[in-house]
């Protein structure tokens, strides 16, 4: 169950479904529409799903960062239920006019590795603690209303 931030959106047709995974990008609510919409700093937001498999777990965060080699992790975060990593370099290739310092994370949800990545442009709030919390808050959500999702069927 994926659901954006506040003042985000769904690019629908970023959309990708198959048996090989989905993924999904988000931006904000006013870059993706013409309605009026709240103002929220710029970001590309994408999330990852990957097939379901028994017994996966998501890498911690130094696992992460040393996937992510040769970019230097700025920080490192591991949580009960995910891993984040701040890079120091990659955002700027990702999106035209991107800092290079972005947000990667993984979480496990119902056996389903789910990748998040925020991207913002160059010094944006969202490079630091405030993309933490964002990034953070999202993986919160998603394994939050999975869960529901599992516990009622």
């Amino acid at each position: 169950m994926v659901s954006a931030p506040q003042g985000y959106c769904l690019d629908r047709s970023s959309l990708r479904q198959s048996a090989q995974g989905s993924f999904v990008l988000m931006a904000s609510c006013a870059n993706l529409s013409a309605a009026p919409s709240a103002r929220v700093p710029l970001a590309v937001i994408t999330v990852a799903v990957l097939p379901a498999e028994a017994d996966v777990n998501p890498p911690t965060a130094a696992e992460l960062a040393t996937a992510m080699a040769p970019s230097l992790p700025v920080q490192k975060v591991d949580n009960e239920h995910f891993s984040l990593v701040r890079l120091a370099k990659g955002g700027d290739a990702a999106v035209p006019g991107g800092d290079p310092s972005h947000w990667r994370g993984y979480l496990v949800v119902n056996d389903h590795l789910i990748g998040l990545a925020l991207y913002a442009p160059k010094g944006s709030i969202l490079t630091g603690k405030h993309g933490k919390r964002m990034v953070s808050d999202l993986a919160k959500t998603l394994h939050a209303k999975s869960a529901m999702r599992s516990a009622s069927q």
